[in-house]
């Protein structure tokens, strides 16, 4: 055999190798490192809590990622928030341990558009739907509000080949909370996501006196 087939070979089992390892979801302890190193690039970051986000149609929808949330305090008195991050801070570190920050809704659906892997049956479409409910609750979070996601709500519909699934996140009444969070995603018929359709209208009831 010679030389330039054995380095075919093990430039082929190097690269398998590099796809199995990028294939795999990191650990939990790696994931919040990453965090960590992402974070020292902005000023008084890391004086907030990260959360980590591992429901179960998260984690079908994106098998590969972590999501968190950077939270900062609220009450009783504000944190001095750093520059360009809200109080509640969305973040995925990809299993290369890459770090992306999503910022709202639009981000979250370039996100859906350019990660989600194709949607074909129902059962994607449903984690889909709820993994998307699930994350974009954390843009409306103050810490007291609880949402849940009723399996009644869910609708998936065939359409133009393809699929439309829709459901909804409710506002629980608790602190006199209301409201809801409705999402329809649309796919085509190879699975890809071709329309995003979100309305939220999320209200604040009061807010316990610390």
């Amino acid at each position: 055999m010679n030389r330039f087939i054995v380095s075919l070979i093990l430039m082929l089992v190097g690269s398998c190798m590099a796809s199995s390892q990028l294939g795999k979801r990191i650990s939990d302890e790696k994931g919040r490192q990453a965090i960590n190193n992402f974070l020292r690039k902005i000023q008084s970051a890391q004086t907030g809590q990260i959360i980590s986000i591992d429901d179960d149609p998260v984690v079908q929808a994106f098998p590969f990622d972590r999501f968190y949330v950077l939270s900062f305090r609220r009450y009783p008195v504000a944190h001095a928030l750093p520059e360009s991050l809200t109080y509640n801070n969305l973040l995925v570190v990809h299993a290369d341990e890459k770090v992306e920050f999503i910022r709202d809704p639009s981000a979250l659906e370039a996100f859906f558009r350019s990660q989600l892997r194709p949607v074909t049956a129902e059962l994607q479409a449903r984690h889909s739907v709820k993994a998307w409910l699930r994350l974009s609750q954390e843009f409306q979070q103050d810490g007291f509000f609880q949402f849940s996601t009723p399996e009644s709500g869910l609708l998936v519909v065939s359409e133009r080949g393809g699929m439309r699934a829709s459901g909804n996140a409710e506002v629980g009444s608790d602190y006199g909370n209301s409201g809801e969070i409705f999402i329809s995603l649309s796919f085509n018929a190879a699975g890809k996501l071709t329309d995003v359709k979100e309305r939220a209208n999320v209200m604040a009831g009061r807010r316990p006196n610390f």
